[in-house]
């Protein structure tokens, strides 16, 4: 009985240590792909650490909102062409209603933008 204590006793420290390390330094302790997918700050780095965390997985329910993290990066830094890339992936890992209506409102700002950027161009020209 008593060695079965003490190795209680002794995970209970250790659970206790490794909780109060993931305390005093939360960054680190969500500094996986997946942590650092939707919560990274720099555009730079987010777009990195989504397209690590799609290669980091092959569950499709985790792909979905990765793809989807991942084009709102993306949108952000104005690549509507990949913004659809990366919706339609998520669309292919499961289809949602709120996706498509998502996916259905970036192609239509991308063609929006896409006729005024024509437009503004074919101005230039002239």
């Amino acid at each position: 009985m008593p060695r079965t204590a003490h190795l209680t006793r002794s995970a209970m420290c250790a659970i206790s240590v490794l909780a109060l390390i993931g305390m005093a330094n939360p960054a680190a302790a969500r500094a996986d792909v997946f942590g650092l997918c939707p919560h990274q700050r720099n555009l730079e780095d987010k777009i990195a650490a989504c397209i690590q965390a799609t290669k980091s997985t092959s569950y499709p329910w985790i792909l979905q909102w990765v793809h989807r993290e991942l084009a709102r990066a993306q949108r952000e830094r104005g690549e509507l062409q990949e913004v659809i890339f990366s919706l339609e992936r998520s669309l292919a890992a499961e289809e949602r209603e709120e996706v498509q209506r998502e996916l259905e409102a970036l192609i239509l700002s991308l063609t929006q933008s896409e006729k005024l950027r024509m437009r503004a161009a074919t101005g230039h020209q002239r």
